[in-house]
């Protein structure tokens, strides 16, 4: 049966709740409602053959308290005049709010909105662009309020976190907070008083004029006689990171024994599903990467429209995503922003707050713009319905402190999985390098097989050309003779005969030499692959055409520079 519904026709108002436009309407004043929905009836063959069913179908639409129906009148020749669903009314939020279950999450969303507008008016934009997010922070609301107010009292106060003095607000508030705060702080702040350059949770204190806590790093000199300060023998010495790295110490080797790990830049969790994405009538198949922040900064990744998901939508398993240009162009085809509208993946509906800038393929061959991601625990939770991950993505300092890094993460992991000295791994560790050594390995099998292929084709190619030249010289012996006679050396037959295998060649070289850029023109455009030609193998494919002629040629032109004269103009 495809006849609409109730549970069809809530559905349609779910969706609207989860991409949180009927709390957004309360900010935007929107009228939204009456609201019409449409309704699929029966045709007149199923009115006669399934009349009760219709006229259980029409009940049930006419019995549900907060809907109106609008009918219309059919005209059927059995079973005679019949009214008949034509669309639902819903005529104020408040029903339609009734029938979801969710005024008590409206009147909160009230109370927050006219909070806000007592207190802070400036963030208003972020509740109308985050109302499900703001809901999950009702109770810590009136506290982020308080520390929005008193950073605008106090730009750029330049104490400590822990200096803050709000009544109910700790230092630890503001620290599990950061993620949302910045966001509040940047609507409520005139410009001058946020340093832009420092971004992320990391930098809070830094972009609102807070102090940092000084790193301390505290060394032992074990050589008796390296003096870190002249006159002071005392082996133990702390100092901050600035007068850390002026130092100057004659040293060739350095222990670290502080902290677990010193050569890691970032790290990020990965999870992953694959399924069908769907946006209105457009739907494509990719998968869904869970991940953490630090993946942009792993993969070197940036958004170009937009922003990245937040820790604070790590924490709450919000349905946010952030898109790759090929998805964008697949789901969105006309053109239209993406940013703000929702796109479904297995159900799952997940609203987009970023496009990533466009990358293109990689060296493999690989969309890089084909990817989706979503915040790690709501992929876990909301998709796989697991609690552990499937890798973790981790990016070293440098390039130079890879195997550093490499047993770092290899020390950890086997303390934490309770391994014996004995036991195997039971992980994988995988870095570029050994990736780009794989690669390289099969690159350079993959050319040693097309050498020994393009050698065979020269070898035949030049058989080809001595048989044809040894025709050449068979059928123009007579004339070989006569020019001989007339005064031509041997040096002046053995060019002549060089220059036309030489030609020959060429004629191969440029023949084959179009098919391939065609065929490669081809490919290109049919299958959408990178392709490159390199001009100078353009220019060497000519010179080793012009080799193997001279090569290949050089015989049969020679046996005809040797000749004799007489007995070659003698020959039948």
């Amino acid at each position: 049966m495809s006849w609409s519904t109730a549970r069809e026709i809530k559905a349609q108002l779910l969706r609207l709740w989860e991409r949180g436009e009927l709390l957004r309407d309360l900010l935007s004043g929107e009228a939204r409602f009456p609201l019409r929905q449409s309704v699929k009836g029966p045709t007149s063959a199923e009115i006669t053959d399934r009349f009760e069913a219709v006229r259980l179908w029409a009940a049930e639409l006419a019995d549900l308290p907060p809907l109106r129906v609008e009918w219309r009148d059919v005209g059927h020749r059995v079973h005679g005049a019949q009214r008949l669903p034509a669309c639902i009314w819903i005529d104020s939020a408040d029903d339609a709010l009734a029938w979801l279950g969710k005024r008590r999450e409206r009147d909160r969303f009230a109370d927050l909105i006219a909070t806000t507008r007592g207190q802070c008016p400036d963030v208003l934009p972020w509740l109308e662009k985050r109302p499900l997010q703001a809901l999950t922070l009702a109770g810590d609301w009136p506290q982020l309020l308080a520390v929005v107010n008193w950073v605008a009292a106090h730009p750029q106060p330049g104490i400590y976190l822990r200096q803050v003095d709000i009544p109910g607000v700790h230092s630890k508030f503001i620290e599990t907070h950061r993620a949302v705060l910045a966001e509040l702080l940047d609507l409520a702040l005139p410009v001058d008083a946020v340093d832009v350059g420092k971004t992320g949770v990391g930098q809070f204190a830094a972009r609102y004029g807070f102090r940092d806590k000084p790193l301390r790093i505290r060394l032992r000199v074990l050589d008796p006689d390296i003096r870190v300060f002249a006159g002071l023998a005392c082996p133990d010495v702390t100092l901050d990171a600035d007068s850390f790295g002026r130092l100057a110490l004659d040293v060739t080797r350095v222990i670290i024994t502080e902290n677990e790990t010193n050569f890691l830049a970032a790290v990020s969790p990965n999870v992953s599903s694959s399924g069908q994405l769907i946006a209105g009538n457009n739907n494509y198949p990719s998968s869904v990467s869970g991940v953490g922040t630090d993946y942009l900064e792993i993969r070197q990744l940036s958004v170009e429209n937009g922003e990245m998901f937040t820790e604070a939508d790590i924490q709450t398993s919000a349905k946010v995503c952030v898109i790759g240009k090929t998805i964008q162009d697949n789901l969105f085809p006309g053109g239209e922003d993406p940013v703000g509208r929702i796109i479904r993946f297995n159900q799952v509906p997940f609203r987009v707050v970023g496009v990533l800038k466009s990358k293109g393929y990689n060296s493999m061959g690989m969309d890089q713009d084909d990817v989706v991601l979503a915040p790690y625990s709501t992929v876990m939770k909301r998709l796989l319905a697991q609690t552990y991950l499937s890798g973790i993505f981790a990016s070293a300092l440098t390039e130079d402190m890879t195997d550093n890094a490499t047993d770092e993460i290899t020390e950890i992991l086997r303390r934490n999985h309770k391994l014996k000295e004995s036991d195997d791994d039971d992980f994988t560790i995988r870095s570029q390098q050994e990736l780009s050594t794989m690669l390289n390995s099969t690159t350079d099998l993959m050319t040693t097989l097309l050498a020994c292929i393009a050698g065979i084709s020269l070898v035949v190619g030049g058989i080809g050309i001595m048989n044809i030249m040894y025709v050449s010289v068979t059928e123009r012996t007579r004339e070989i003779g006569l020019r001989m006679s007339v005064g031509a050396r041997g040096v002046d037959i053995l060019s002549q005969f060089l220059i036309e295998a030489i030609l020959i060649s060429i004629t191969g070289g440029i023949i084959g030499v179009i098919i391939g850029c065609g065929a490669s023109w081809i490919v290109k455009s049919v299958a959408h692959w990178p392709i490159f030609i390199q001009p100078w193998s353009v220019f060497l494919s000519f010179a080793v055409c012009t080799v193997t002629g001279v090569f290949f040629g050089w015989y049969p032109a020679k046996k005809a520079a040797d000749l004799d004269p007489i007995e070659a103009i003698r020959y039948e």
